[in-house]
Order: structure tokens, then sequence, then C-alpha cells
């Protein structure tokens, strides 16, 4: 092609390189699978443009071929051999060919993502974008794969497939017929701009209302200038009975635009909290049981009444029962004891 736009007075000139498919804002894995070459022509006034003139083809049994020479590495050659001219690995002839199995390398997902202190955790899926895989999938295939690997810190790691699995478009199991190589994919973790929120010690006696934390209730934020950027955070956590909420169970949204350009730059930053949780303390109430005089008559004395001697009253709506257990049949005097078990507000 480059030849014969050169015949015709077009600037052209072969390229080689790398083609694959990407996803803007993610890491991808450009490996020897995805080379590639290619023409490029000169338009005046506009410069080199990409011309594509590699038609679409594969090789026999569904191998896919590549680059602009087919049967040059990847499209079986004579005798069902990979390699040109029937060279290969594998000797040509019909006697091996049912020994014969598709190369197929697929490799898992990259992800990566900003610092969060949360883990990340490996996606069962492959690298779709990958040669091999992706054009098996353009012809129907599907499959199932596990994938392991994590990472919280900043920095990469692999990720690795443990369990892969390749059906034809009819659904049957096919993955004996190939012959796997299976690369790692990376997990990485990216440094984020710490900020650090100091949340306001919050703390009542129960009283039936909502304890939580209200729109800007944090009295220091360090770590990004407050005359370089706008901050909207806002903080949810809250509890009505008594109890505590941790710091961990503290959610949060926010949102960081720069102030000189509008730009939300949220993603660049990760939010730590510090500071005492939420608290409401139990309102404590003192129950005494009722006494009770009577002159001996043989009969037992008893009086199971108790009530609030001190301290709060019950919440409006509340009811308290309590039943008191003493009892005395003789002259004396007997203590009129509360049942513990009998304690309850409803």
């Amino acid at each position: 092609a480059t030849l014969l736009y050169r015949a015709l007075g077009i600037p052209a000139r072969y390229t080689i390189g790398y083609a694959a498919m990407t996803d803007a804002g993610s890491w991808t894995a450009i490996t020897s699978m995805d080379a590639h070459a290619w023409v490029e022509v000169y338009i005046d006034g506009v410069g080199w443009i990409m011309v594509e003139v590699t038609g679409s083809t594969s090789g026999e049994n569904g191998t896919p071929g590549e680059g602009s020479n087919p049967g040059e590495g990847g499209n079986p050659g004579e005798g069902g051999n990979p390699g040109e001219g029937g060279e290969g690995s594998n000797p040509g002839g019909d006697e091996n060919q049912d020994e014969y199995k598709i190369p197929l390398t697929i490799y898992p997902v990259s992800l990566d993502k900003t610092y969060d202190g949360k883990p990340l955790v490996a996606e069962n899926r492959l690298d779709e974008a990958a040669i091999d895989i992706r054009a098996l999938l353009e012809k129907g295939y599907t499959y199932q794969v596990v994938v392991t690997g994590s990472q919280t810190e900043v920095g990469e790691s692999a990720c690795t497939i443990i369990s892969f699995t390749l059906f034809d478009p009819d659904g049957n199991d096919v993955t004996e017929k190939y012959d796997i190589e299976y690369m790692e994919g990376t997990l990485r973790v990216k440094d984020a701009k710490r900020i650090t929120v100091t949340l306001y010690s919050l703390e009542k006696e129960y009283d039936g209302e909502y304890l939580e934390f209200l729109p800007h209730q944090y009295y220091n934020m360090t770590g990004i200038s407050l005359e370089e950027y706008d901050v909207e955070l806002s903080i949810r956590g809250g509890l009505n009975v008594a109890g505590t909420i941790q710091l961990k169970d503290v959610e949060y949204t926010l949102k960081i635009t720069r102030k000189s350009d509008g730009v939300d730059v949220t993603n660049e930053y990760y939010v730590s909290f510090e500071g005492d949780p939420l608290t409401i303390t139990k309102r404590i109430i003192t129950l005494t049981a009722a006494s009770e005089t009577a002159i001996y008559t043989g009969n037992t004395l008893t009086n199971n009444k108790v009530y609030i001697s001190q301290g709060v009253s019950l919440l409006e709506g509340h009811t308290l029962t309590a039943y008191a257990s003493g009892s005395i049949n003789h002259v004396g005097t007997a203590e009129n004891a509360i049942d513990p078990a009998s304690i309850k507000v409803f």
C-alpha cells in the first residue's frame, strides 16, 4: 500500500507500533500481541493521516490472524502448524493434526484507582482488548474466569488467573482445544493527597431524638487550602438509642473544586477522620418499691408497686413496668425487693 500511494504521487510511509482498545483514564496492558503495522499518507494542510489497509483475517479453527502478513505469527501454516511455511513447534502432517492445540494468550484485566484506604480487588474478567480473546469474543465465544489479587496501599501488585473455561458459540467447553498462556495483570493504587477532618465531640443523654453530624459540623480540616479550593463535605452518621457511633462507621460525600478553573479534583484526595465519636448515654432513673405496714392478722402482707423516686422522667409515650416481690406473714419487717426481670420500658 505504501508503494501504491507513492506511485500515485501521494507521500506515504510505513509505520509500525501497537494497536489496542483502551478506555480513557484507565491503565491498559499493551503487549507484543498488540503489535501492528499501518500506512500513513501526508495531506497538505492536515499532516500525516493513518490509513488502515489490513483486512480482518482469521486462520484455521478460529485462530485470529495478526498484522498485514496472513499466515505469519498466528495463522496455521501447512499441516496445521503455526508459523510461516508450515514451520513451528509442531511438525506438519495429518498424523499430528489431532494433537495440535491453538495457541491462546489471555490477560486478566488490569485495574487502578487512587488510594482510599480500601483494597483494590481483582475482577473476574479478562482484558478483552487483547487480540486473542477479542477475536474469539467477536465470533461468539464466551468464557468464565476466576482472578485473584488485591492491593490496598500505594503501589502495585499482580493479579493472577487461577481458573479459565472457554465456550464456543454453541456453549460447548472447548478449553482443551487451546494451548493457553496465562499472563498476569496489574493492580495499581496511586497516591492521593491527604485531607484530615477532625470532628466535634457530640454526646447527649437519651431523649429519643437522633444525634447526628449536621452539615459543616466539623471544626478543623487540614491538607488543603480553602482559599484555593471549594470543599463540599457532608458527613452522615447518627443514632437515636443509647450507644456509640465509631469513626469507622462514619459515611461522607466530598466534592473538591479548584476555584481557578472550576475543575472537580475530588479523586485526587483521600479523606481521613479523627476525633471523638457520637455517643448517647442512658437516662438514669432510680426505682423504689412501695412500703406497706399492717397489724398482724395472720395474712401475708405484699405490695408489688414500684415508682421512679429519683432521676429524669420517662419520655412521653413510654411506660414502665416493674414489680416488687417481697412478702411477710409474721410480726416483723421484710425487704420489698424489686424483681429485676420485671423491669421493662415500652
